[in-house]
């Protein structure tokens, strides 16, 4: 017996909510265009709940502060193939542990407010999250993981903040692009930025540097490096066979 799921087709419209009421918990498949001023999704507080926006899907939240995709609970997943847009927020936010947040090849999760105070277009803030991004990720603030793995093939690009900003231990593998175009304030330029234990290997791009903290920190570059590679205290590494890194690596005050 295949998993149960429920198929929404909805004309586009303000107030048009899908909330938790209608999770059970079960696979969810936005299949047309569901707007509103708010949060658009809300996968509430049950643990398993999924939703798949497939390439016909928009989610599209439209008022100040509002989430298209939003969640509470543990193990929730979201997978993108059309588009999750929020005009003054932040497009998918998934707080619970093991997160999972994929983004297919013809997937769009964008903030498209430009202003100064934009939002995270893509917030996991709970420990060992998943995002694996084949699309676009546009926005102020890009992508912020509590910690868990990044795998890109993809665009992330950020123009106010960190492209990728993991907070506690974090992994990214990266073989698209991943781009900081923020020539503010010094510490937030860096496209990529880990605070706990780091690994990133780069097959790809990354535009705006790589920033880690105080632990044992490593970055293998096969690929592109612009900006400074700055590894904080602790045993760190950087292998840069079969690469380029444009500018400064920093191997601070570790061993």
């Amino acid at each position: 017996m295949g998993p149960s799921f429920t198929l929404v087709m909805m004309g586009s419209g303000f107030g048009s909510i899908f909330g938790p009421e209608d999770f059970n918990p079960m696979l969810t498949v936005v299949s047309n265009t569901l707007t509103a001023t708010g949060t658009v999704v809300d996968l509430g507080n049950t643990s398993g709940n999924a939703l798949l926006v497939t390439d016909t899907g928009k989610v599209v939240s439209t008022g100040v502060g509002g989430t298209a995709i939003s969640g509470l609970a543990n193990d929730q997943s979201v997978a993108v193939y059309g588009m999750a847009v929020s005009s003054d927020g932040t497009a998918i936010s998934l707080q619970g542990d093991f997160s999972m947040v994929t983004i297919g090849s013809t997937g769009v999760v964008q903030d498209i407010n430009t202003g100064a105070f934009a939002f995270v277009t893509l917030y996991c803030p709970g420990n060992n999250a998943t995002v694996l991004n084949d699309g676009t990720i546009i926005g102020g603030r890009g992508v912020y993981i509590g910690s868990g793995d990044l795998i890109n093939s993809g665009l992330i690009q950020s123009y106010l903040d960190h492209a990728v900003d993991i907070i506690r231990a974090g992994r990214v593998f990266n073989t698209g692009t991943i781009q900081s175009t923020n020539t503010g304030i010094p510490s937030n330029k860096f496209a990529v930025e880990i605070d706990g234990s780091a690994l990133v290997e780069n097959g790809g791009s990354i535009l705006g540097g790589v920033l880690t903290g105080s632990s044992n920190d490593t970055v293998r570059n096969s690929g592109l490096i612009t900006g400074d590679i700055q590894l904080g205290l602790g045993n760190d590494s950087y292998d840069g066979r079969g690469g380029q890194a444009k500018d400064t690596v920093f191997g601070g005050g570790g061993v």
